[in-house]
């Protein structure tokens, strides 16, 4: 009798520590997707705004309907996989969209003038790249590589003992 409960036990935990792996593997992967996805829109959104809006400032804009679908469409995508799974980029991207606006416009009318131009746009660019940086640092997180390069630098940095 003890033989079969040992074996039905040892086979429940089995299924159970199984069950329990490869739901974890799934999280994984499909936030995987989800961090793939988003890295995707935020690249090309923070790229192409920053051609549209130097191109509304310097009055030379030719916005076909395709342009601004394009737009649109990653702006949508990227503040629906913010706001449903990664919050902590709401802050910055929000920096990064009011950015855009203060670029374009003042008081109401839209801006064709030079001043602080250059500095403007690369500060819209900073905070784009800043935006991309955030979003590879999540999918950085909970990953087993992660954790495994991060003990490599641990190991190769000497500590204060003077290893």
């Amino acid at each position: 009798m003890t033989i079969i409960v040992t074996i039905v036990s040892s086979g429940v935990g089995a299924g159970i520590v199984t069950f329990g792996l490869n739901f974890w593997r799934g999280e994984l992967d499909y936030r995987r997707a989800k961090i793939e996805e988003l890295y995707a829109a935020v690249h090309k959104y923070t790229l192409e705004m920053q051609v549209i809006t130097a191109s509304i400032r310097t009055g030379t804009v030719n916005l076909d309907s395709k342009s601004r679908l394009f737009a649109t469409e990653d702006y949508d995508r990227i503040s629906l996989l913010i706001d449903l799974y990664f919050h902590r980029l709401h802050p910055t991207f929000k920096q990064f969209t009011l950015a855009l606006q203060d670029f374009i416009v003042q008081d109401g009318k839209f801006r064709t003038d030079e001043k602080g131009f250059a500095e403007d746009l690369l500060h819209i660019g900073n905070i784009g790249e800043k935006l991309k940086k955030q979003v590879v640092a999540l999918s950085r997180e909970r990953s087993l590589r992660a954790l495994i390069e991060a003990v490599q630098d641990y190991d190769k940095e000497p500590d204060s003992q003077g290893r």
